[in-house]
């Protein structure tokens, strides 16, 4: 029987036309990831995990950013380990602060900005493992929809996936997000195979697999009750109940495997120079507004004991993000400011911020979906013979669940890892329906084809035109990328990916001075040569105490996340009365208010 794992060289088909399409795909898709941000300065996110995994290569001590996994920040910060700067005597007088569990703010626009490095080569090096991590991604969804579907599915869903104007604008920055979308493909790719083929190779590429996963992102942590149910109802529907709990349970061993042999010791080596005196006072410090007693005193008791800390460590981040996701968070959304999410937040937001092409393509899909004969013994052979799509749609009901229940609505960029299920599975319908209808008639499917065709080049077409303003992309519904932010900001549209453009705007502008209120972590002198005062939302009352105080001939830059944030008759409502002068990259306003 061929193997099924993908690390198998026999398992892998010679070149052929499909094969280097694909690799075209990826190199101009890579391109345009890569050119829209050469001269974008380090975004909000990337500041804290560039500054944490630093600390983590050099001390082994991961009092920073304990709310994500650390595997992402450890391959950004792996290059800048190479270059001739000193961050390691910045980082050891933050360590002797007290209160240092929030510093990587602070020690990573220091790393950056004032260490002796080029900050725009640090900030490209940082970037590299990230495109890695999509090539990745692009390359494994090619592979599973040819194996599912054919190659014309496959090439169908790498088109979808690299062209994504959400998926190019993530796909080089320095976040978990993109890299989430990897581990989730990879690791359910990897179960697939062990529920087709159970043998100790498809056994221990699963739990590398998971355990890859969970160092990633703990949205990832998602995977352990997609695996059990998926397990579960594959079992039961082959071979009955008995099967089924049977399967649950080897399943449990297989992600306890991938906690123990993989996450632990990870973590042990992250935690090996972490003072264990200090552990524990920065957890409890953490852990203090936790209503569940019972769960931070287990992982307080957990944080200094020798081996077990490091498993300590891990939950204190999980629970972190937990508490985070269901927590207060200040949004704007639709129009109004509020501290807590939405339930329409998500499925709007992806909605908007896909190409209507996309939708287009869904919509057919859906449609093949019906066609199909949809009796309960279908529904059971179906689900006997399928385990694949049976996966991904059980990842995709809880995920959508858990996202549409969150309050933490800052961004499409967390939807990333259910991005290549939603795309395979249409790319396989589409082809499906195709199919069909050649057998039809041949006219009906050359037309299908030729709409297929169109619709594909509109898609295309869309994100290159976009190009290189991916995060603000939205599509013609909203009013294009200049009209997002009537409906949602923060990293749907405003990152800080735009103060490079500021700066070269008012050279060439000779705007020599201006107030600024930027939403973003960069070091602003270094990107803007002429004089810029900090302001922030209460520093004027209104228009006329503006055009009184300000030092500035009369300019103002705000970023819209800033902007959209203000409350009614507060802040800078008065600003917003006001037309702005210009549009930086879709996400900082200026004014130049005159008398």
């Amino acid at each position: 029987m061929q193997s099924l794992n993908i690390l198998d060289c026999r398992a892998m088909p010679k070149a052929n036309p499909f094969t280097i399409l694909a690799g075209v795909i990826i190199a101009g898709a890579v391109m345009l990831a890569v050119g829209s941000g050469w001269n974008e300065p380090l975004l909000v996110d990337e500041v804290p995990h560039i500054g944490a995994g630093y600390s983590y290569l050099t001390s082994r001590d991961m009092r920073f950013n304990p709310e994500h996994p650390p595997l992402v920040k450890d391959l950004a910060a792996f290059p800048l380990t190479f270059l001739n700067f000193d961050g390691k005597s910045s980082l050891e007088s933050i360590f002797q602060r007290d209160d240092v569990t929030n510093s990587q703010w602070d020690f990573g626009r220091r790393l950056i900005y004032n260490s002796g490095v080029n900050p725009e080569l640090a900030t490209r090096l940082a970037r590299v493992p990230m495109l890695l991590f999509f090539i990745a991604s692009a390359v494994l969804l090619f592979l599973w929809a040819r194996r599912l579907y054919g190659p014309a599915a496959a090439i169908t869903g790498l088109i979808l996936l690299a062209f994504s104007p959400t998926v190019l604008a993530h796909s080089k920055l320095i976040t978990t997000d993109g890299p989430a979308m990897l581990g989730v493909l990879l690791a359910g790719y990897a179960f697939v195979n062990y529920l087709r083929q159970e043998n100790k190779k498809t056994y221990w590429f699963t739990v590398g697999a998971l355990g890859l996963a969970l160092l990633l992102k703990f949205s990832t942590l998602l995977l352990l009750p997609a695996f059990l149910i998926t397990g579960f109802i594959f079992g039961w529907f082959k071979d009955g109940l008995n099967a089924g709990v049977k399967s649950a349970g080897k399943i449990t061993l297989l992600i306890l495997s991938g906690l123990v042999l993989v996450v632990w010791p990870v973590y042990i080596i992250h935690t090996s120079g972490y003072p264990p005196e200090r552990q524990r006072k920065d957890t409890e410090y953490l852990m203090q507004w936790l209503p569940q007693r019972n769960i931070a005193n287990a992982i307080i008791w957990a944080s200094d004991k020798p081996l077990i800390r490091a498993a300590g460590q891990y939950a204190l981040g999980a629970v972190r993000v937990i508490q985070r996701s269901s927590g207060p968070t200040t949004i704007f959304y639709l129009g109004e400011i509020s501290n807590e999410g939405r339930q329409s937040y998500f499925p709007l937001i992806y909605f908007l911020k896909e190409p209507l092409a996309w939708w287009l393509l869904a919509l057919a899909a859906l449609f093949a979906v019906f066609k199909l004969p949809w009796t309960k013994k279908n529904i059971k052979v179906f689900i006997k013979n399928h385990p694949d799509e049976l996966f991904m749609l059980v990842w995709l009901g809880l995920y959508w669940t858990s996202s549409i229940q969150s309050n933490l609505n800052i961004g499409i960029r967390h939807l990333l890892p259910i991005y290549p299920f939603m795309i395979i599975l249409v790319s396989g319908r589409i082809v499906w329906l195709l199919d069909h209808l050649q057998g039809a008639s041949f006219k009906v499917w050359r037309g299908a084809g030729l709409i297929l065709a169109l619709v594909m080049g509109w898609y295309v077409f869309e994100t290159i035109h976009a190009y290189p303003f991916f995060i603000p992309y939205f599509n013609q519904v909203a009013g294009g990328s200049a009209g997002g932010y009537r409906y949602v900001v923060d990293s749907n549209v405003d990152w800080g990916q735009d103060l490079k453009r500021l700066g070269q705007w008012m050279d060439t502008s000779r705007v020599g001075k201006i107030d600024l209120d930027y939403f973003g972590w960069a070091d602003q002198p270094y990107y803007i040569r002429g004089q810029f005062t900090w302001v922030h939302s209460t520093t004027y009352k209104n228009r006329e105490d503006f055009m009184k105080r300000n030092q500035s001939n009369g300019w103002i830059a705000v970023s819209v996340t800033f902007l959209q944030n203000s409350k009614q008759d507060a802040d800078y409502w008065w600003l917003k009365q006001i037309e702005p002068t210009t549009t930086i990259g879709h996400s900082i306003f200026v004014w130049r208010i005159k008398d």
